[in-house]
Order: structure tokens, then sequence, then C-alpha cells
């Protein structure tokens, strides 16, 4: 992610490899410019724990997502399954 203006630039590892550009929501923006002090625009906002790109196995691995998938007996449960869950029950929360 890079940052700049009014919006993050997620440059990769995207599917496309194409830059991509993300309105910076209000609630958001103080987490954002804490993130980006002393950054450059070009600079990355979030990394790995050893500087580099920020990827899902790093999330995995500092999260032990495998181990505490298991202890609850989910081990179908993703990352990708909750964020679709958590983005439909954004979508039903503004129904009505």
């Amino acid at each position: 992610m890079k940052h700049g203006g009014d919006v993050v630039s997620v440059a990769e590892p995207t599917k496309s490899r194409k830059e991509r550009r993300v309105p910076i929501l209000e609630p958001l923006r103080p987490v954002l410019e804490r993130l980006a002090e002393g950054k450059e625009p070009d600079n990355q906002l979030l990394v790995g724990p050893k500087g580099g790109v920020l990827t899902t196995a790093t999330v995995r691995d500092a999260t032990n997502w495998d181990k505490i998938v298991a202890n609850p007996g989910l081990p179908d449960l993703t990352r990708h399954g909750l964020r679709h869950t958590g983005a439909t029950w954004m979508a039903n929360a503004c129904d009505g």
C-alpha cells in the first residue's frame, strides 16, 4: 500500500498486478496518518515482520491462524470466507 492525498494505492500483490486506488474512509484516516508518519508517499504503509511485503502467509503465521481454527473444530474456516461473511453482514445492516 502506498499513500498520498485522499486515496491509498494498492500496487501489489493484487491478482492483476495493476495499481488499485482505494478511497480513504474518514474513520480510517487517523490510523493511516499514524502509519504514514515519517514515510514518503511511495513507501509501503504495511510491511511484514522482516520489512518485506505483507502476504497472506505472513498474516497466517503471525496470527497462528491454523492453530486458532483447529481449536474450535473449524478447520475449513478461512480468512477469505470471514471477509465475505463480514461484507454480507455490513450489506444486510444497510438494508432497511
